[in-house]
């Protein structure tokens, strides 16, 4: 079926559900899309139009102006899996939210945003290939703390990779995102120092804190039904600017380099769990996430928009020793994968299409 909006001068559009989002997407009118309340996206949300929806303008999905991290609303993006694909020059914006379920495959193994269409279909044919976790590259590394200090800066500087020009991307930005299980600081440390950053992006280095105080400025609220900044997490880390092509996973499980870039910025990220050294050294980092995860329980049905109710707003012109226990805001960062002996990719932050960006935030 067709999409068909009858304006197309610029907007902006609250959205109070799921299916609001979708429709923002659609109308080409549309701009901004302004996340008001905690939600959960739903393929049901995306029946009613043609997809994928190519967009050819930028987009940003935001959250209530001028709110704090421990205030940002809740988009759960339910793996939803392949709604938008982005034009040439399109960026889609992520601010002021904090992002669930939005990569389904290990993020540090394959970064992207599972919403996103990758018209190539992996045939992609930059050199850019991430390197083993931890393998020495040239570029000029450096790891500022030598890993002593988990909440010391980690940066690696930009790899001379050659490569055609990607300008279509996501970003997050001034935002957070959760990570089922994050990756011990040590393997953070080295996995931002090796991983490349597509040359043509700003910036020379890759940068993370593999651990941050929380930015709840309240002490934590001990119930894993909710999903916001104010939860108990096992840790949390930072996002300082991470950029990195996205990839996917075909059917047999290899990983393919896409055509979009996924760059994060000023983004905390939030860990449900966390791997042990023990676990790491028993398992490797692929073999640790594979044994956590067939150890998680299932989450139970999603709650209605209702149920999760209102965000505040401010004025808007396997083994039980492999887990770390959700607490506070301490211990090994860096986002999960599964698949052994296959190269990391711990910016999974970052994605870019082939002259098409999306950028997620955080404040």
């Amino acid at each position: 079926m067709a999409n068909k909006w009858n304006s197309t001068a610029p907007s902006s559009m609250d959205c109070l559900s799921g299916a609001d989002l979708a429709a923002a997407f659609v109308n080409p009118s549309v701009n901004v899309a302004r996340i008001l309340v905690n939600m959960i996206l739903m393929d049901s949300d995306w029946e009613m139009f043609a997809v994928p929806v190519l967009l050819q303008r930028n987009v940003t999905v935001t959250g209530p102006h001028l709110l704090e991290p421990a205030d940002y609303p809740v988009l759960d993006m339910g793996y939803v899996r392949g709604k938008v694909s982005l034009g040439m020059d399109v960026q889609i914006n992520f601010t002021r939210l904090v992002l669930k379920s939005f990569r389904k495959v290990p993020f540090f193994q394959s970064p992207g945003i599972d919403l996103v269409y990758d018209a190539t279909n992996g045939r992609m044919q930059h050199s850019l290939s991430p390197p083993p976790l931890g393998a020495a590259n040239g570029g000029g590394e450096n790891v500022t703390n030598g890993g002593s200090d988990p909440q010391q800066q980690v940066s690696n500087t930009t790899h001379d990779i050659s490569s055609t020009v990607v300008i279509t991307s996501t970003i997050i930005e001034h935002a957070a995102v959760v990570h089922k299980i994050c990756i011990t600081v040590a393997e953070t440390i080295k996995s931002v120092a090796t991983a490349p950053r597509p040359p043509w992006e700003i910036g020379t280095t890759q940068q993370a804190s593999p651990r941050v105080p929380s930015p709840n400025p309240d002490p934590c609220v001990n119930d894993t039904s909710r999903w916001d900044v104010r939860r108990c997490w096992s840790a949390v880390g930072l996002y300082v600017d991470i950029a990195s092509m996205a990839y996917d996973r075909n059917g047999f499980d290899l990983q393919l380099q896409t055509s979009y870039v996924v760059r994060v910025i000023d983004a905390y990220y939030l860990c449900e769990m966390v791997m042990t050294e023990e676990c790491v050294r028993r398992y490797d980092v692929l073999g640790c996430f594979k044994s956590m995860a067939s150890l998680m329980v299932p989450p139970p049905p999603a709650p209605s928009v209702a149920k999760l109710g209102p965000v505040t707003q401010a004025d808007d012109s396997s083994m039980p020793s492999t887990t770390s226990s959700t607490g506070t805001s301490s211990n090994n960062g860096g986002a999960g994968g599964s698949r052994k002996k296959q190269p990391l990719l711990a910016i999974v932050l970052t994605t870019v299409l082939l002259g098409t960006y999306v950028i997620i935030m955080l404040r």
